[in-house]
């Protein structure tokens, strides 16, 4: 029971860690613990105005937010982007996928495993075939401070039910979609720990294999973090990645949607006018190179214009009348000191 149920824990873990969740820590989210959740915003439009003053806070929260795409080939790992993601571990593609039999329940009671150095997982899996995935699959995972080495430990409830499937998930050539809700899911690397709550649609697209399609839609992404909170809503996240090389992947982002930032008391809209684009030279991850994010305040605009990889553009528009009153000259360094 055990192998059968470790197989879909991918589905879950692969879940958070494409949601952005791990990355939030990794870049230092915005501080620890929360109080809770906060209400999404009730529409209308921004709240925050936009100053050089929080320029360089808001245009760095924005980044927490929508660039955790990029760190996505390395939580991915295995070389070749999303099949780590996207394949519940211990399958691997045998030769002849077309007779290939993979032994998955048809449906099971809630079964309790050990993860590998400690805590627990809860999983119930209910699978219309036992021999392929199905639109309409479901796994509810819940964690109990499950620690899979990873260097982190999870405890929350993942709720995973497959809303599209094409091609064959054995053959690397295929595309699948979940629907996703996660509950009061709490990551802990031992020296912090970072609380989501989630609504969203998830879609892994390899049917160009190795090229790949990463999309993150929804309607909420709460993110909590030693007494910063950020909410997203309404957002459409998507990654594609080139791979170029062997030894050389080309990662480009679009995204839009709104983010509440409660340290900076107010709301923003986001977009990416032109595509984010960054590299991943073997075995380095590079900071962004090229592209623009257009924040939208009230009556007020911050554009992020990316000059390199190192240096940042900020261009300033306090009073929403499309003309540039104030630069900011900055660099991803500073940025991800601001995170």
């Amino acid at each position: 029971m055990t192998t059968k149920t470790n197989r879909f824990r991918g589905f879950a873990i692969a879940t958070l860690l494409t949601a952005g969740v791990v990355s939030t820590i990794a870049s230092g989210g915005g501080g620890g613990g929360s109080d809770g959740t906060i209400v999404p915003p009730a529409g209308g439009g921004p709240t925050l105005a936009l100053t050089a003053t929080n320029a360089p806070a808001v245009s760095s929260m924005t980044i927490i937010a929508i660039g955790a795409a990029f760190d996505f080939g390395e939580i991915a790992g295995s070389g070749l982007p999303l099949l780590a993601a996207a394949m519940p571990p211990g399958i691997s593609a045998p030769k002849d996928s077309g007779n290939s039999q993979i032994d998955l329940p048809v449906a099971e009671a809630p079964d309790i495993s050990n993860c590998t150095n400690g805590g627990t997982v809860d999983m119930t899996i209910t699978q219309a075939d036992p021999n392929t995935l199905t639109v309409g699959d479901r796994v509810i995972a819940v964690f109990d401070n499950c620690d899979d080495g990873e260097g982190y430990a999870m405890s929350g409830t993942v709720d995973l039910t497959i809303s599209r499937y094409e091609g064959e998930i054995l053959t690397y050539m295929f595309l699948i979609g979940f629907d996703v809700t996660l509950s009061d899911v709490v990551i802990d690397d031992g020296t912090e720990s970072v609380t989501a709550n989630a609504s969203f649609a998830l879609t892994l697209d390899q049917l160009n294999y190795p090229n790949s399609r990463f999309n993150l839609a929804g309607s909420q992404l709460q993110l909590s973090a030693e007494g910063e909170v950020i909410n997203l809503t309404n957002f459409d996240h998507e990654l594609t990645t080139d791979w170029v090389s062997e030894l050389s992947i080309r990662h480009v982002t679009t995204a839009s949607g709104t983010l509440e930032i409660q340290s900076l008391g107010g709301t923003i809209d986001y977009s990416t006018p032109v595509a984010v684009e960054a590299w991943h030279w073997y075995p380095d991850d590079f900071d962004p190179h090229n592209g623009e994010m257009l924040i939208t305040g009230v009556d007020s605009s911050i554009r992020v214009l990316i000059v390199d990889n190192s240096n940042v553009t900020l261009e300033i528009d306090v009073n929403g009348d499309g003309v540039v009153d104030e630069y900011v000259y900055t660099n991803w360094s500073e940025l991800n000191d601001n995170m």
